[in-house]
């Protein structure tokens, strides 16, 4: 079992002011981007996350913020050569999965971005996308793209949602 989410995100979340939402779920308050938009971003929650060194990060610390995805769940599977690769699972309630927000630069715009997430992490052979709001550390709601996996193997779940400390644990313990 994993650990909840943290009481302050969803006393966050139950407020009407809208400081933080639900994924997908509506508090009242306004999100960041207009509905009939596409986001301009991505969810990344695995290795290439800013403080996930050995791959370099999509964007550097600064460019990206730091978000949760509520109501689904971090996991953990192994595939070409043994190599472990993270794996979020949409709409599972209770959990949450720490990531950043990366926003595409106005050079390569939001379809550059795509094409490097997918040929550095997310390959379209084992992720799909799809849109979700996440909530931002400032309390923002923020329409993004997100890989998961939908028949992901759910015998690895990652307890706290948090990719980097869970590898760096692994690391620790071998």
């Amino acid at each position: 079992m994993g650990l909840p989410i943290r009481k302050e995100i969803l006393e966050a979340a139950a407020r009407k002011e809208g400081s933080i939402a639900m994924q997908c779920g509506s508090c009242g308050g306004n999100s960041r981007q207009e509905e009939n938009s596409g986001p301009d971003c991505i969810f990344d929650y695995g290795n290439l996350m800013p403080d996930v060194l050995p791959n370099g990060p999509l964007a550097t610390p600064h460019a990206a913020t730091r978000a949760w995805l509520l109501g689904s769940r971090l996991y953990s599977f192994t595939q070409r050569g043994g190599v472990e690769y993270p794996a979020v699972r949409l709409e599972e309630s209770g959990f949450a999965v720490r990531g950043y927000v990366v926003k595409a630069s106005r050079g390569n715009g939001i379809s550059g971005l795509l094409e490097e997430t997918e040929r550095r992490q997310y390959s379209s052979e084992l992720y799909e996308r799809d849109i979700v709001e996440v909530c931002t550390e400032r309390g923002e709601r923020m329409r993004c793209y997100v890989y998961h996996c939908v028949d992901v193997d759910r015998t690895t779940p990652v307890q706290d949602g948090d990719w980097c400390k869970w590898r760096l644990q692994a690391k620790r313990d071998s």
